[in-house]
């Protein structure tokens, strides 16, 4: 018989005739799992109220997969199998019914943005943009696409690798599929033609759901220094 532990994060199992119990702690803090239910599939599901997920655990390897619900805040409660083979659920603050389909185990890819460069250059310098596009998975994300923006104001002197699509102010690469765990750099040299502040920002998206859009950009920001003692030399040369 399985049961769950709101306040401590846990879901438990007791064995009928000798009350022996065991203890499985969920990977995320604060989640407060509410109910659970068999599945057709032969696991057990359950909802995350104050974790605003779904999740799974699979008996005899104790695996623990979480299923973020696409409204924050739904605050899941009850749960059980329906006859269609899927699992039902109640939402108490999103006033909805929800279902998740237990045959076909649900596809995500956190994929995260991080992106380099200096924070103050001299006017008319070279200098690089580092973007690096990283899938935390669990799933592989496919179809990725990734731009710079911002460049409206500055010069491109060299991309690595180089985009499938250009504008004056931003650089756009199809970067195909990345696995759980795979990362890619993206380099992009500029340079400056007018003494300001640079604002740049990177983002990445996919065709598979991110249960994480939080990290899917990264900006940021470069002061273009105007070097009058440089700029004298070079006139005077």
């Amino acid at each position: 018989m399985w049961f769950t532990e709101y306040f401590d994060d846990r879901l438990g199992r007791i064995v009928p005739g000798t009350g022996a119990v065991t203890e499985y702690p969920l990977p995320g803090a604060g989640s407060s799992p509410l109910g659970i239910a068999a599945g057709p599939d032969g696991n057990l599901w359950f909802t995350e109220n104050s974790g605003n997920r779904l999740g799974r655990i699979v008996p005899g390897t104790e695996a623990v997969t979480e299923y973020p619900l696409p409204n924050p805040g739904s605050e899941p409660q009850g749960i059980t199998a329906g006859p269609d083979g899927s699992l039902w659920f109640t939402e108490r603050s999103g006033n909805r019914i929800g279902k998740i389909e237990a045959v076909a185990p649900m596809v995500f890819a956190d994929v995260a943005v991080s992106l380099k460069a200096p924070s103050t250059v001299r006017l008319k310098q070279p200098y690089d943009y580092t973007l690096t596009v990283t899938n935390k998975g669990p799933d592989t994300a496919t179809d990725v696409v990734v731009t710079l923006d911002g460049l409206k104001r500055l010069r491109v002197l060299d991309a690595v690798p180089a985009p499938e699509a250009t504008t004056r102010a931003q650089l756009r690469w199809q970067a195909g599929s990345l696995a759980a765990g795979e990362s890619r750099t993206f380099t992009v040299r500029v340079k400056a033609w007018s003494s300001d502040k640079a604002t740049v920002t990177a983002e990445a998206t996919s065709g598979t759901p991110d249960p994480d859009p939080n990290d899917n950009a990264d900006t940021t920001r470069t002061r273009i220094k105007w070097d009058w003692h440089m700029d004298r030399l070079m006139k005077r040369a």
